[in-house]
């Protein structure tokens, strides 16, 4: 026989009385004995109470577990058959090894895919790098290609103007060949008015004399200017010949002696010791000279007035 006891109370928690219900062992064997489980009561010392199947051939250890319930002072003992006990701790091993090959296997999923992911990471990284690297190379293959560009621009600019100038150095030396036409058949005859009446007067002197060497010098000028005009307009193909370098300069400075006068520039031609000679077409060596003097005075004249000096260095090589 073992009790239940529970205590009741009111409304306000206050006792009001227990209620006892006493159960027999007996009456509860029909409802144990159908248990798949082996029970066993036993008193504290050992002795046996109930059982609800008989014992079978089998060697079984003790549950560890011990329920202590109020039957008269004795101690409730449930006991599980080894084949149970079999049964449930392979149940629990399978399920523990399972749990183990999951967790491995998840880990090493995990791993794997945490290393798919480093791999993506850093191939797109490379691939950022690389891209990066031929972005800079196009950017300086085209900042390489402005300056090109702006340097064939430059150059486009300077040819245009290289022809412009040469247009009107054409021009020029069209007019400046019509001009020394229409001035050499007058001066022609006025040289030779000129000689014919230094021929009348003889060894006859005074003003009439004086004035008339003073004419013939300024026709012979302008007889060397037209000379060098015709020269400096005149397209010549011949090989260079060797010159003499203070002729040349003298002859291209007579056709600036105007501008120079015009701008109030000083031109100072000092002759060399001796006379120099190089190998040069002395036509052209004639426009190379009055370009540079004329560049020269171009310069100087932006500052008001100065001179321009001409002068001679020898060089042994």
């Amino acid at each position: 026989m073992f009790e239940i006891a529970k205590g009741i109370t009111g409304p306000s928690r206050e006792p009001l009385g227990f209620v006892i219900v006493y159960q027999s062992v007996q009456d509860q064997a029909q409802t144990w004995s159908a248990l798949p489980e082996r029970l066993s009561i036993s008193k504290l010392d050992g002795t046996l109470i109930y059982e609800n199947r008989k014992p079978a051939n089998l060697s079984w250890a003790p549950l560890d577990v011990t329920m202590v319930s109020r039957i008269h002072g004795t101690t409730l003992l449930i006991e599980r058959s080894p084949r149970i006990l079999l049964f449930y701790g392979g149940t629990g091993f399978m399920l523990s090894f399972l749990l183990i090959v999951t967790f491995i296997f998840g880990a090493s999923r995990l791993s794997r895919r945490q290393q798919l992911s480093e791999a993506k990471v850093g191939a797109l990284a490379q691939d950022a790098a690389d891209l990066e690297a031929r972005v800079q190379d196009r950017t300086r293959a085209l900042r390489d290609e402005i300056d090109q560009h702006k340097q064939t621009e430059l150059a486009l600019k300077e040819s245009q103007s290289q022809l412009v100038q040469a247009a009107k150095f054409k021009v020029l030396n069209d007019m400046a060949t019509g001009l020394a036409h229409e001035i050499s058949q007058p001066l022609f005859a006025l040289n030779a008015t000129l000689d014919t009446l230094e021929h009348q007067l003889g060894t006859q002197s005074g003003p009439v004399r004086s004035s008339l060497g003073k004419a013939q010098r300024v026709t012979g000028r302008i007889g060397r200017i037209l000379n060098n005009l015709k020269s400096f307009a005149r397209k010549e193909q011949a090989e260079p010949v060797p010159v003499e370098l203070s002729h040349v300069v003298a002859s291209a400075l007579e056709m600036l002696e105007h501008e120079t006068a015009r701008s109030q520039i000083t031109l100072v031609h000092t002759l060399p010791l001796r006379p120099l000679f190089g190998m040069a077409t002395p036509t052209r060596l004639q426009q190379v000279i009055v370009n540079l003097v004329s560049n020269s005075i171009d310069a100087v004249a932006k500052d008001g007035s100065g001179n321009v000096r001409i002068e001679y260095t020898e060089n042994d090589a």
